[in-house]
């Protein structure tokens, strides 16, 4: 792939370039925090210490950054808190002395660590814990609503703008609701009946925007690929992969269009580099410029493929969210399948959890809304 061509390319010099290597251990550092328990205080406050990135910083600017003795201590810690499935990838990757195909098992690792915590708290808790955390909840959703004399103003306001003109049965409205939490403004108050879930979906809501964003660059990137190329699953999966390790940061419309100028010019490298691999010509000026005018588009919040992208991957979770059955997968989507479903997974826990704590509460508010 391109992405690890360049970083093996930057490694390779005398003396060796690691500002690479500096970006993914950032990235990695926020992953391990994200595959670990709360209660993980120990290894967290390990990792915070071990991966300061000011000290990382200075040592990249003094060419002293130990990068093996970081990858090494990255890899310790995923031992500690990775499923037993893991074990095997984990010893496979202390023994690997290439640093290139270190980062890239990591990177692949964390992600499959991170559906393994989702499946966990999906499928591996007891039944009477799950039931006793759910009177838990719902018994301090109780004693709030008692507090607030039975009026949640923010919720009211929420669930009101999902009602519709047609009978919806109260699950369809509130899941409906939910779902457009993950478009939610920043400056707008949560409902208080996700008062526990607010900073989940607060992440949920992060690589939502993310995964929209990524499969609408590649995709935008397939209308201005040559047709020699196109039929490509190779190529494919490289534009993918580099659309999402360049779109990591992004949070929002802003912060995107500082990245789109390096991934415009990933792109490219990756169709020129599929292209030599044919012995095909590379990019002329018109197609090179055409990756840059519709890759630039992505930051459009009005545009038709980011609409439509965003639309699909929507109306799957809200689909899925409702059926305790598999949801029709958006095949045109099929390349981030592993993606859509890492956080179809995690709304799809958010959203029946919260449903079963204030599901009384949504079904008297919603019929007093209805009245009114």
């Amino acid at each position: 792939d391109a992405f690890w061509n360049i970083f093996q390319e930057e490694i390779n010099k005398d003396p060796p370039q690691y500002s690479m290597a500096f970006l993914l251990i950032q990235d990695i550092k926020e992953s391990l925090f994200a595959v670990m328990t709360p209660n993980a205080v120990s290894v967290k406050n390990e990792v915070e210490e071990v991966l300061d990135v000011e000290l990382m910083k200075q040592q990249l600017e003094n060419q002293a950054l130990d990068v093996n003795t970081y990858v090494q201590f990255i890899i310790s810690v995923m031992s500690k808190i990775c499923a037993p499935v893991r074990d095997e990838q984990l010893a496979n990757l202390k023994k690997e002395t290439d640093l290139v195909k270190m980062f890239r098992g990591i990177l692949e690792t964390l992600d499959l660590m991170k559906l393994d915590m989702v499946k966990f708290a999906l499928t591996s808790i007891k039944p009477e814990i799950l039931n006793n955390k759910m009177e838990y909840e719902r018994k301090k959703f109780n004693d709030l609503v008692e507090v607030e004399n039975g009026v949640l103003p923010n919720t009211e306001l929420w669930l009101k703008r999902h009602i519709g003109e047609t009978a919806e049965s109260v699950e369809d409205v509130v899941f409906k609701a939910l779902c457009d939490l993950l478009k939610w403004s920043p400056e707008d108050p949560y409902p208080e009946t996700l008062f526990v879930d607010g900073p989940r979906l607060v992440m949920l809501k992060r690589d939502f925007y993310r995964l929209c964003i990524s499969c609408s660059a590649v995709l935008l990137a397939f209308s201005c690929s040559p047709a020699e190329i196109l039929a490509d699953l190779n190529y494919k999966e490289t534009l993918k992969s580099h659309a999402v390790i360049l779109l990591n940061g992004i949070n929002n419309d802003d912060t995107l269009k500082k990245i789109i100028p390096n991934l415009v010019e990933q792109f490219k490298t990756d169709a020129n580099t599929k292209l030599a691999e044919l012995n095909l010509p590379a990019l002329t000026d018109t197609q090179s410029e055409a990756f840059q005018d519709q890759i630039s588009q992505v930051a459009d919040p009005e545009n038709k493929v980011r609409t439509l992208v965003t639309s699909r991957i929507f109306n799957y979770l809200l689909a899925s969210a409702k059926t305790p059955k598999e949801a029709v997968f958006p095949v045109a989507l099929i390349l981030f399948k592993t993606e859509i479903e890492n956080v179809n997974s995690r709304f799809k826990y958010i959203a029946n959890f919260n449903m079963n704590i204030c599901k009384d509460y949504y079904y008297s508010t919603i019929s007093k809304l209805r009245s009114e």
